[in-house]
């Protein structure tokens, strides 16, 4: 029986309100621009594939609702997420004191894990500014100008990360981010097995599961 690889990686959004985290999330699972925005009311998980003949990746990935970045998290996120994605909107007049914040919110989190003994399972501790893999994501980017995008993805990298920049009116910007933090080096998957290979399929498939309510 011939197998290929099955690469699971768990991914956590979270931002402030009405930052696109759900409808980020809803273009990649229904792979299509969506130009309405929706909203989550409570923690929503949601499990997609993508597989060719050689290779399968899973993605579980947790859209929290939007609140301070403090109370959205808990600590056992930390333990099990290949990485957290900062999800903040460019067309937010705020947005550069939301970054602002959520910096200062890691750096509390950072305190508290330390304080209480946890550990990281994606990498080691000292691979991170802050213990954990991050990175900031920059959504609505087709509503600002290109200088505005530049000077976003330049105040994250002066704060040590990695940023990208999306639009959910352009899926290729979408799915661009995913494809890209998979290749981010301190993104590693939480498991990799061997899975019966069924047949040859010339491209990648994308595989929508149940969703899941927290």
């Amino acid at each position: 029986m011939l197998f290929k690889t099955l690469q699971s990686y768990t991914f956590v959004l979270v931002g402030p309100i009405s930052s696109g985290k759900s409808s980020l999330l809803n273009c990649l699972i229904e792979q299509k621009s969506c130009s309405h925005s929706s909203s989550t009311v409570t923690n929503r998980l949601e499990v997609v594939m993508f597989e060719n003949e050689e290779e399968a990746i899973k993605l579980e990935i947790l859209d929290t609702p939007g609140m301070k970045l403090y109370e959205s998290l808990s600590h056992l996120f930390f333990s099990t997420t290949s990485c957290i994605l900062i999800v903040v909107d460019l067309s937010e007049r705020k947005y550069e004191k939301q970054i602002d914040e959520i910096f200062a919110s890691m750096q509390k989190i950072q305190n508290s894990c330390s304080s209480s003994g946890l550990t990281f399972s994606s990498s080691s501790e000292s691979d991170f500014k802050y213990g954990f893999p991050m990175v900031v994501v920059g959504t609505k980017s087709d509503l600002v100008s290109q200088d505005d995008c530049q000077s976003f993805i330049q105040k994250v990298k002066d704060n040590g990360f990695i940023s990208f920049t999306c639009s959910t009116n352009d899926i290729e910007s979408i799915n661009n981010v995913f494809n890209d933090l998979l290749e981010t080096d301190f993104v590693h998957p939480q498991q990799v097995k061997k899975i019966p290979l069924k047949q040859k399929k010339k491209s990648w498939k994308k595989v929508k599961t149940q969703c899941v309510v927290l």
